[in-house]
């Protein structure tokens, strides 16, 4: 049996949450992916609020993939960091209650030298953070950027304290002119959670968002790489535009669902 799960975001439907939920369970998902700030307000959802939206999800047989933290900084900013070191806290302990298991934050750029002092104060950083996310049952998710996977595998070592992983975001990748084979054979061990979305450069260099299997990336060899990950590495989708997501996602799956039958 291949491990491949699907997840949506469901944050880029624009529905309410109910109907948001409903959409996922229709496209035949196994999970969602919510957005912990903007979509369903951590700070401000009572415990009652949180069990509700716990039955939300479970009435419709699916499970929350993973929960995604925006933040103005990354974690290897200086600027309001206890702030947000707090807020990461306080996301941790509201996905526990909704029995997720991953949170994903951006970590941001490695300072170049690993014997410097924000180096050091980064890894205690990430350090406490994985603690927290152990004690709770929450692994912390990096998004990473365009980060060389030496690099952050010499960080993401230095990590004993609890569980931490990657989030292996296909789209940041390709338009990072990072060869995600290479990056994926590198970063494996540390792959928590994949996002996966399609990317084509335009004439001036830059990279543009579009459908799945319109753009530059091979999704089978991709597929079957993703397949060998353990069970539980959930792969999110992401569509390219707002104006009919649901579509997109649908027409999506049926373009990824087939690859994964040779795995």
């Amino acid at each position: 049996m291949n491990s491949v799960k699907f997840a949506i975001a469901t944050r880029q439907l624009g529905l309410p949450t109910p109907r948001a939920f409903d959409a996922a369970a229709d496209l035949g998902v196994q999970g969602i992916q919510l957005d912990v700030r903007y979509e369903v307000h951590f700070k401000q959802t009572s415990d009652s609020g949180v069990r509700q939206l716990h039955h939300l999800i479970a009435e419709r047989q699916l499970k929350l993939a993973s929960a995604l933290l925006p933040t103005r900084y990354a974690l290897s900013e200086s600027e309001h960091i206890d702030q947000r070191i707090d807020a990461i806290r306080d996301a941790m302990s509201f996905v526990s209650q909704l029995k997720g298991k991953d949170l994903i934050v951006r970590l941001g750029t490695l300072p170049d030298d690993p014997a410097s002092r924000p180096y050091e104060k980064l890894t205690e950083i990430v350090s406490d953070l994985a603690a927290a996310g152990n004690h709770l049952g929450v692994r912390l998710v990096l998004s990473i950027g365009p980060t060389q996977s030496d690099e952050i595998l010499a960080f993401l070592d230095l990590i004993k304290t609890g569980p931490v992983g990657i989030d292996f975001d296909t789209y940041s990748m390709l338009s990072s002119g990072v060869n995600l084979e290479k990056s994926f054979a590198q970063l494996k061990n540390y792959l928590a959670h994949a996002t996966l979305q399609d990317g084509l450069q335009e004439q001036h260099g830059r990279y543009r968002p579009v459908p799945i299997g319109e753009g530059e990336i091979e999704w089978l060899p991709l597929m079957a790489m993703l397949s060998g990950l353990p069970q539980q590495t959930w792969k999110t989708l992401l569509a390219s535009q707002n104006t009919q997501p649901l579509q997109e996602l649908r027409a999506t799956l049926e373009t990824l669902k087939p690859l994964t039958a040779f795995f």
